[in-house]
C-alpha cells in the first residue's frame, strides 16, 4: 500500500470534512448553495470539458444529465423543510466511498468493472456494511427492514455513480478529473456518487427524513 498517498487522501478528506460540516452547520443555508455553486462552476469549467469530446447536442444533454442534475436536486433539499436530508445525501455516499476504498485496498479480490478495475466487490459489501451500521446506529426510526432498503440503495447509486466516471474517464484517457484535492483528484471525483444519490434523497425525501430524524428541521 501506499501509506504517503493514503496520508494525503486522509488529509485532503478531513480537511474537506472540517469545511463541510462548519459551512453547513454554521452558516446560513445560502452559504451551502454558494459552496455548491462553485463546485458545479469549477466542475464544468475545468474537469468535465475533458470528458465530454462529443458533438455539442451530445454535450449538453449530458451536461443536463450529469453533473447539473445532481446540483439541482442538492439545492432544492438546502432551501426545502428536508434540508437536514443535504447532509445525509452527501455524508452517506462519502462514507460509502471512503469505506469501499478501504476494504477493497485491504481485502479486494473479485474485480468489479472492467472500466474501474481497481473496484472490488469486497470494496462495495464494506461501503454496505458501513452505510448500514452508521444509518441503522443513528436514524430516529430505524429498523432492519428500512436501513437495509436504504443502505441497499445509496450503495448501489453510489457505485453506479462512480463507475459511471470511471467509464468517462477511461473513454477520455484520463486517471483523474482533476488535481485540485491532494490525494483526491478533482471535484467530481468527490462528487460523483453524490449526484446520482441526490435525485434519490429528493424524490423520496419525506419517506426518508421520517426515518432519519424525530422531527423535519
Amino acid at each position: 500500500m501506499n501509506w504517503q498517498h493514503h496520508a494525503k487522501r486522509a488529509i485532503t478528506g478531513i480537511v474537506l470534512t472540517i469545511f463541510g460540516l462548519t459551512v453547513f452547520f454554521l452558516c446560513p443555508p445560502v452559504c451551502t448553495t454558494i459552496f455548491l455553486v462553485a463546485v458545479l462552476f469549477w466542475i464544468l469549467l475545468n474537469e468535465w470539458p475533458p470528458l465530454m469530446p462529443y458533438p455539442a447536442w451530445a454535450r449538453v444533454s449530458g451536461t443536463l444529465f450529469y453533473p447539473v442534475a445532481g446540483f439541482v436536486f442538492m439545492a432544492l433539499l438546502n432551501h426545502s423543510p428536508y434540508r437536514n436530508l443535504l447532509f445525509a445525501t452527501i455524508f452517506l455516499p462519502c462514507l460509502h466511498d471512503t469505506a469501499a476504498y478501504l476494504a477493497g485496498s485491504l481485502f479486494g479480490r473479485i474485480g468489479l468493472s472492467r472500466f474501474s478495475p481497481n473496484k472490488t466487490w469486497e470494496g462495495v459489501a464494506g461501503g454496505f456494511a458501513a452505510i448500514f451500521v452508521v444509518i441503522h446506529s443513528f436514524a430516529y426510526n430505524a429498523t432492519w427492514g428500512y436501513s437495509f432498503l436504504i443502505a441497499a440503495a445509496v450503495c448501489a447509486l453510489s457505485t453506479v455513480g462512480d463507475l459511471f466516471e470511471s467509464w468517462l474517464k477511461r473513454r477520455a484517457q484520463i486517471k483523474d478529473a482533476g488535481q485540485s484535492l491532494p490525494g483526491l483528484g478533482g471535484w467530481l471525483d468527490r462528487f460523483d456518487s453524490i449526484i446520482f444519490t441526490a435525485p434519490f434523497f429528493w424524490l423520496l425525501r419525506a419517506q426518508i427524513a421520517w426515518y432519519f430524524f424525530d422531527q423535519i428541521i
